[in-house]
This record gives C-alpha cells, structure tokens and sequence, in this order.
C-alpha cells in the first residue's frame, strides 16, 4: 500500500491559512449586507412608501367615488365567468418604518351562481379539472354516466375568490417583486421592477391595470417553482418573519 501524501507546511500554518480565507469570505460576506442595506434605505425603501401610499389613495378614491371595476375570467372547458365586480379592498404593510411587504387584497364576486350544461366526456373532465384546479366552490347535479363514465353534468359555480397582489422587497437581488394571484386570469404572475424604475408614469399604469383599464403594466406566468413558492410566501402565518400585522 503506498503510503499516504502528508499534507505541506505545519499545521498551525494551515489553520492560519484557513481562517484568514474565512475571515475574508467572511469580511466580503458583510460588505455585501452592508451594501445592500445602504441600497434599501435609499432606494427600496422609499420606492416601497410610494407604492403604498398610490395603493392607498387609489382605495379610498374608490371608496368616496363607489367606482364599480368588472372583470372577466375563462374557465378552461366551462367558459367565461362574466361580470364579476371586484370589492372588499384592503391594505396592509408588515411597517411603515422598515417597510418589506405590502399586500393588497380583495374579491371578485358575482351575486348569483354560474350554471353550466356539460356534455361529453372530455369537455365534463377538462371543466371539472379546471375547477378543481382553481380551487372554485361548486356542485353538480343532473349527473349521467355511460359504464362510469360521466357524459353529462350540471356544475354550479359559486362566482366569489380572492385576488392578492404580494409586493415585496427582495435585498439580494435588489429588486421589488409584484406577485399577483387570480388577477390577469387564474393562477399566479409575477413582475420584477428596479426600484429607479418605479416612475409617477409607472405607478399610474399599475392604478390603471388593478382598475383593468388599458396598461401597459405586464406581467408573465411564472413557473410551477415560483408558483410553489408563492403559494408557501402566501400562507404563512400571521405570526412568521415578515408578516406580523399582516392579515391572512
């Protein structure tokens, strides 16, 4: 057996070798933090405070006008949810000293029950996996079946959920994230924006696309990751890091 290589130098020399290259990750590591703070204190944060302070007179403006904003949301394999009217706005930030997160939140809602006829087998599977899917509160009835198959249903669709726009502040990659859920459609869309970026121009066309006017306020559909992740930041509870004073 060939004897084993012993490592060079003595080992007190190794040891220093080793901690001073720690010291030195270590040193960069807090540089890093330090610049990222100075980042946030004089840009973030004050990118933040306008993007709430716009959210909140926009609401109230909405509330003294008593504006009525409809939307419209297609079902796969079931159709158009039409004339649903968002309400039930609220605001919150996690503080408005060292702001990190603030959530807008509201409903969309119709007062009466969407009523559907599917027929065949692949249009009842697509509608009733959509449904499912979404997460939307319906029954059926007036069910056939052709040997277990079902090639007939009546879905009533109960035309009331949530929509969330999640903004955060995100240090390392110095950046304000705009997560929203079941708003441009079902499912979760994200826009990432730098902070020098979030012009008076700007923040008028986020006002216009929450009161789906025209804008030019474009978002994308996220990945099945991020939207795993979104889903996790969403439900956290009121007590985690971050959300204290945030509502569910």
């Amino acid at each position: 057996m060939a004897e084993q290589e012993k490592p060079s130098g003595s080992l007190m020399a190794r040891l220093r070798s080793a901690s001073d290259a720690r010291r030195r990750e270590e040193e960069r590591a807090s540089q890093r933090q330090r610049s990222d703070e100075e980042f946030y204190r004089e840009c973030m944060r004050p990118a933040m405070l306008r993007v709430y302070r716009l959210l909140d007179e926009l609401l109230h403006h909405l509330e003294y006008l008593q504006e009525s904003v409809e939307a419209t949301y297609d079902v796969p394999g079931l159709g158009k949810l039409e004339h649903l009217v968002q309400s039930k706005y609220q605001l919150r930030a996690d503080t408005l000293g060292d702001i990190q997160q603030v959530k807008l939140k509201f409903e969309c809602e119709a007062p009466f029950d969407f009523i559907a006829d599917l027929h065949g087998p692949e249009q009842v599977r697509t509608a009733i996996e959509s449904l499912e899917r979404l997460g939307l509160v319906f029954s059926r009835s007036r069910e056939k079946r052709n040997a277990g198959i079902v090639e007939e249903v009546r879905v009533t669709v109960r035309q009331r959920f949530p929509v969330i726009l999640l903004i955060s502040v995100e240090k390392a990659e110095r950046e304000i994230h705009f997560r929203f859920r079941h708003f441009e459609g079902y499912g979760d869309r994200v826009k990432r924006v730098h902070p020098a970026d979030l012009t008076d121009e700007m923040l008028d066309e986020l006002a216009k696309y929450i009161l789906r006017e025209p804008s030019q306020w474009a978002v994308a559909k996220v990945d099945e990751e991020t939207r795993q992740k979104l889903r996790r930041e969403l439900e956290k509870p009121r007590d985690g890091k971050g959300w204290r004073g945030l509502f569910r």
